[in-house]
């Protein structure tokens, strides 16, 4: 039996009887009283989601107006009015949300694409803890446009995947009056444990923009820190739904490509694509969900943006396939800067990165497909992972064959609450090629204890094994307290990562190290400048040594940052840092910096001014000593939505190295033209230039992508994308890459 459907039903069949049975947490009547209600109410028939509040059955739902300011007061009286109520029927949560606003005119609403930040718009939040675990929940946020972006967290926020898309309605509509919306979110989108009688946790937050106001309706105190919607401990309840399914036993998600390649690949010779594949849903329990994938997605509708390392060390991208965003929170282990906007690789080794599977050396191996199980029953998480790749060849930078063999990987991840907001785990990979000729494990331990909301110790302990490679000196570790309120911040970290240590399907930016960090932060209010909102004084520093105790790398900054009432910011630092260099390293061809210890100095500073504003742009201005020469720095931005519908942004970073035997400098600039058509259409041309001719042999490169996207109903989609990468200049005009496709993602629930 071919591995890939012997995995898969072992997948299946695993997870169905061992926690088949198992109860949902009972809320109890003190937990009613002591929080915020808002009650829900049946009805028989659905509600018309238009914005308008037409329904008789809006007019006896309980409005709730209850909100309290979180900034820039702690506790106060909202400036604008804001009410919500719910009502859910067989099939849907409802939510009525009314935003007044004494000044309509004035409501800011700029961005219309799907799953985009809107930070710089008015908008409102959700929170839905449908487990009632005070941990874990469904995030959904929209604009006065109505457009949406949704996420998937635990860990009160610490693990959050913004990469997680939802079926759900929202429309909007914009009067004398506000901005008022009709929300319907399917019970097949949300997970819980069904009953005859069930609460969910939940918050709401409304931010008002121009005055840089956020409120919520159940207050969480500042002090608790940031990112406070998402601190559940303090979430009010919502309910009761009695006699609830969830209903929708199977999602299919069908897609087809088609379209003309030209590239290293072919020869350069015209190439025509043509692919389709299946990803399906298949929910075991109301709580337990199975995602199958054959003949795997792998188009990439954007290109990963450009980036000039001057490090030696690799960069950590983010992920982009669906298939691998979906539950993506649950499997993170040992990522420092947890999945919070595809952050990676800080300061621990990360277990578990998922573009280990079908990416080598930047090229896509086809994937045969797989099966993923992901869930929480009671106070347990697990998921469980594996894929299967085919047999590929492709041509290296030296313009030799590499034949990569089919490879089989899995992940078995395993995470229990303890106490009242605290968890410890354990997650295994297994990477296999084919035949079992090579393997490698990786295998971990992770905890999570909170003491309180602003206090939290995190650690990792790992190792691995590898089937043709010594396996001494091959674990690692990691751990972390952090301290966080509005007034004060600290932490301190330590980790260790011995030589050997090799999570193949995880990301290590360097190993054979101890390293230790911490920081502090003073951040008092400004109450004495009517234009500044706080003020921010931050001291950090880190020494790392090899196992030998050999000083590798050290340095100590300070900064001081001003948050303004607008949400402007200003910030500078001076650092002092060492490194040691144990062999010359080759910055660039033909450069190389010799052996030796090196240290010195680096100065910097950076604006961002409102990006609320029609126009925004931040610049970043930086001088340092850099391995026995110098480095000059100037980056930045600006944001543009002069145009209804039209957003202009353009991002430039610019570095001038100097020695004293030669000297070099890297350019890079991308801009992006969108224009919105609708919430389900959009129209994007991104254009990347990278001057680092040095790594280009004298050349520059272009990357140019154009996408248009129509979402042609929720879940289903419509893509043309033009894809091309080119290196222009010193006769070198080489042609890496151009495609012209289409792409068609049809849903299917039942």
């Amino acid at each position: 039996m071919n591995p890939i459907f012997k995995n898969t039903i072992l997948l299946l069949l695993f997870p169905s009887f061992l926690f088949s049975g198992i109860n949902k947490r009972n809320i109890t009547s003190d937990e009613l009283n002591s929080q915020k209600l808002l009650h829900s109410e049946r009805i028989g028939n659905g509600v018309k989601i238009d914005g308008m509040f037409s329904e008789p059955e809006w007019d006896t739902a309980l409005f709730s107006d209850s909100f309290q300011q979180r900034e820039p007061g702690d506790g106060d009286t909202p400036t604008e009015r804001t009410e919500i109520a719910c009502l859910y029927d067989k099939n849907n949560l409802y939510f009525g949300i009314k935003c007044y606003d004494s000044e309509p005119d004035k409501i800011i609403r700029t961005e219309l694409r799907r799953d985009e930040r809107m930070d710089n718009d008015d908008n409102f939040e959700l929170i839905l803890d449908t487990y009632h675990d005070q941990r874990s929940g469904f995030y959904f946020i929209f604009n006065p446009y109505g457009n949406k972006r949704d996420a998937k967290l635990n860990e009160e926020g610490s693990n959050y995947n913004p990469e997680w898309d939802g079926i759900w309605k929202c429309k909007v509509t914009i009067n004398q009056n506000g901005w008022f919306a009709e929300i319907a979110i399917p019970w097949k989108t949300l997970r819980f444990v069904e009953g005859e009688e069930i609460y969910f946790g939940a918050n709401f937050g409304r931010t008002i923009r121009r005055k840089n106001e956020k409120l919520d309706w159940s207050h969480i105190p500042r002090e608790v820190g940031g990112w406070s919607i998402f601190k559940l401990s303090y979430a009010g309840h919502l309910g009761p739904f009695k006699g609830l399914r969830m209903g929708g036993n199977l999602e299919f998600q069908p897609f087809a490509i088609g379209g003309m390649q030209r590239d290293t690949q072919t020869d350069f010779s015209l190439k025509k694509i043509s692919d389709m594949g299946l990803d399906a849903k298949v929910n075991i329990t109301s709580n337990l969900v199975a995602d199958l994938t054959f003949n795997t997605d792998f188009a990439q509708v954007e290109a990963d943006q450009e980036r000039v390392n001057l490090t030696r060390f690799s960069l950590y991208f983010p992920e982009k396939r669906d298939f691998f965003l979906e539950g993506a929170e649950i499997f993170n282990a040992g990522n420092s800067g947890g999945f919070r906007h595809g952050r990676g690789g800080g300061g621990g080794p990360v277990i578990f990165y998922s573009r280990r599977i079908g990416i080598v050396e930047g090229q896509q191996i086809p994937l045969w497909g797989g099966a993923k199980i992901t869930g929480k029953i009671n106070k347990t998480t697990i998921g469980i992972l594996n894929m299967q790749t085919r047999v590929t060849s492709f041509l290296d930078d030296e313009n030799e064959t590499v034949r990569i063999p089919s490879t089989n990987f899995s992940v078995f991840r395993f995470k229990q609450d303890i106490f009242s907001r605290s968890s410890f785990g354990l997650i295994l990979t297994n990477n296999v090629l084919d035949k079992n000729i090579r393997n490698n494990q990786a295998f971990a331990f992770d905890s999570r204890l909170s003491f309180t909301p602003t206090l939290s110790l995190t650690t990792l302990l790992a190792g691995t094994h590898t089937s043709d490679e010594t396996n001494k000196d091959n674990k690692a570790g990691n751990i972390g307290i952090s301290w966080r309120t509005d007034r004060y911040r600290a932490s301190f970290g330590y980790t260790d990562v011995e030589e050997n240590f090799n999570p193949e399907m995880g990301y290590v930016r360097r190993d054979d190290i101890r390293r230790s960090s911490g920081s502090f932060s003073f951040s008092p209010r400004a109450e004495k400048f009517s234009s500044i909102r706080k003020f921010s004084y931050t001291l950090r520093g880190s020494y790392l040594t090899d196992h030998s105790n050999h000083l590798q790398d050290k340095d100590i900054s300070f900064s001081y940052n001003i948050q303004f009432q607008s949400s402007a910011r200003f910030n500078f630092r001076i650092e002092r840092e060492y490194e040691y260099l144990s062999d010359t390293w080759e910055v660039r061809p033909g450069i190389n910096i010799g052996q030796g210890k090196y240290e010195g100095y680096s100065f910097s500073t950076n604006y961002r001014s409102n990006e609320a504003q029609q126009l925004s742009f931040d610049i970043n201005l930086s001088t340092s000593d850099y391995y026995g020469g110098n480095r000059y720095s100037l980056g930045g931005g600006f944001d543009w939505y002069g145009i209804k519908k039209l957003i202009l942004n353009s991002n430039y970073r610019f570095n001038k190295i100097i020695f004293p035997y030669a000297d070099f400098n890297t350019f890079t600039l991308s801009n992006r033209l969108i224009y919105a058509f609708s919430t389900e259409a959009f129209l994007k041309a991104y254009i990347q230039y990278n001057s680092d001719r040095l790594n280009y042999d004298g050349a520059v490169k272009w990357n140019i992508n154009i996408l248009f996207r129509y979402i042609y109903k929720p879940g289903s989609d419509f893509y043309i994308v033009y894809n091309q990468e080119q290196l222009v200049g010193n006769n070198n005009n080489e042609l890496s890459n151009r495609t012209l496709m289409a792409k068609v993602v049809y849903f299917w629930r039942k």
